[in-house]
């Protein structure tokens, strides 16, 4: 029986079919129980990597959400395995989310640094990047291949897109379903660049983009991926008038957002 405050779930199972009805009454105990269940393990994990007490905090949150995200789109189930408790995959899942988000902060911190007479390379490795990007984005599976070319070949708003669709898709679904059609690209891209030890090229297309933020996300991420004065994010709250860090969190996830469409619209601009 997993309580909290006045609801009552019998099983894991239970709890996380109303987090994938969109509960966020649901989805909130389930942080909770897993805070408890499995963020020490996070936390070991990182402080053994040395990392600080921020970051396991950090990508803790992110792993939750992605968790939250898959489960909402059906992408995520819990299964009967002997010998396996429930609470055991889900803490998998998040450990695993846990160690690609470190190694990804770990080659994000040890790529060189870009000096000032390299600044005129951005433009040729944003058409290289524009070339793998397409090259990837065709190979993506239905129906992430459509709505990237609708988007981004053929200039198409999402309403347009939506309409298109069979079934229809409201505005709101065809942005979702974008947002996480682009995060299958970028990752599909970062695999290749890493494959060709090329990963340089996107990470200064990152850093280029940042600061072609609006603020406060240029100022939020351009302070929270600065290796040289990296700040913690109760620090990064207090310097840009958060109310809290859990506030400046949640502005993150979205000015991330923010900055991997930016990007994609980079690689994927055929006028360009």
């Amino acid at each position: 029986m997993i309580e909290c405050g006045t609801r009552r779930f019998g099983t894991l199972p239970e709890l996380l079919a109303e987090v994938r009805a969109g509960d966020r009454a649901a989805a909130g105990c389930l942080y909770t129980f897993l805070l408890h269940q499995c963020y020490p393990s996070v936390r070991a994990f990182l402080l053994g990597k040395g990392r600080p007490e921020a970051d396991a905090e950090d990508f803790f949150q992110e792993a939750f959400l992605a968790l939250a995200a898959k489960a909402q789109s059906g992408g995520f189930s819990l299964r009967d395995w002997k010998g396996r408790a429930h609470s055991d995959q889900l803490c998998a899942y998040l450990m695993q989310v846990v160690k690609n988000l470190w190694k990804k902060s770990v080659r994000w911190e040890s790529r060189p640094p870009v000096m000032p007479d390299e600044a005129y390379s951005v433009q040729e490795e944003t058409e290289y990047l524009n070339h793998l990007g397409w090259e990837l984005a065709l190979k993506i599976k239905e129906p992430c291949r459509g709505l990237l070319f609708s988007r981004y070949a053929q200039k198409l708003s999402v309403s347009e897109i939506g309409k298109g669709r069979e079934p229809k898709m409201n505005a709101k679904a065809v942005r979702h379903a974008l947002s996480g059609c682009i995060q299958q690209l970028l990752s599909a891209l970062n695999q290749a660049l890493e494959r060709n030890r090329q990963q340089t090229e996107l990470q200064q297309l990152a850093l280029a983009t940042v600061k072609e933020l609006e603020e406060p996300c240029r100022s939020l991420l351009g302070s929270f991926y600065d290796n040289e004065n990296k700040k913690s994010m109760k620090e990064i709250a207090g310097m840009l008038r958060y109310k809290n860090a859990n506030v400046a969190k949640a502005s993150r996830v979205e000015c991330l957002k923010k900055l991997q469409l930016r990007i994609a619209q980079k690689l994927l601009d055929q006028s360009s």
